[in-house]
């Protein structure tokens, strides 16, 4: 516990289009350490995936995601917000999910349609990514893998506020891997859990 740090706070706001601006403000997220990751290796080592962004040290999420390929456990990874990344944690990413933005900074790449995307892809898996989503807003995600290459497209839905969909993406996700579906279908069930949270709400 960080007794002299603030909760984090995300600051968001949504244009007439649905989509959102978010500033991140870290705070006692900025206190987990090394130390604090080792303390739950127990529970990284039992675990069906670690999940990690980026709204801790790098270092720390460069650390936990190396215990967790030591363990055998699957890491996902969604790069928010964005950063470079050192080639170490981009080889201990099973599952590497940036939006277009991501990918383009990333790869150092301008990433405009899916041929950018293709070359993003490309270059991140020279880098030692084995699956790599990449997700395209209300175009849908595109899929590229050992065993798959595709684009799945996005459930249509009216946008009243897109926060929170890119994450609830990558928990489906993750679920439907947990579960051992095939990528490709965990991608569409991902899909359909972040339309979801695009509807209008009771």
């Amino acid at each position: 516990m960080a007794e002299d740090a603030h909760t984090g706070v995300a600051l968001i706001t949504v244009d007439d289009a649905g989509e959102n601006s978010i500033v991140v403000i870290s705070g006692a997220n900025w206190e987990l350490t090394k130390e604090d990751v080792v303390a739950a290796e127990t529970a990284v080592h039992t675990a069906d995936m670690l999940v990690l962004q980026l709204e801790s040290l790098l270092e720390v999420v460069e650390f936990a995601a190396e215990m967790a390929t030591r363990h055998g456990v699957p890491v996902l990874l969604n790069p928010a917000p964005a950063r470079p990344l050192p080639d170490s944690l981009l080889v201990n990413t099973t599952y590497l999910i940036p939006n277009e933005s991501e990918a383009a900074l990333l790869a150092d790449c301008a990433v405009a349609d899916i041929a950018g995307v293709d070359t993003a892809v490309a270059r991140l898996r020279q880098l030692g990514v084995a699956n790599i989503i990449v997700t395209m807003g209300s175009r849908g995600a595109y899929l590229h893998s050992d065993d798959a290459s595709e684009m799945v497209p996005a459930f249509r839905v009216q946008p009243v506020d897109t926060t929170a969909a890119g994450d609830a993406f990558v928990a489906g996700l993750a679920v439907a891997v947990g579960e051992k579906r095939p990528l490709p279908d965990a991608v569409r069930f991902g899909t359909a859990v972040g339309a979801f949270f695009l509807r209008p709400k009771p």
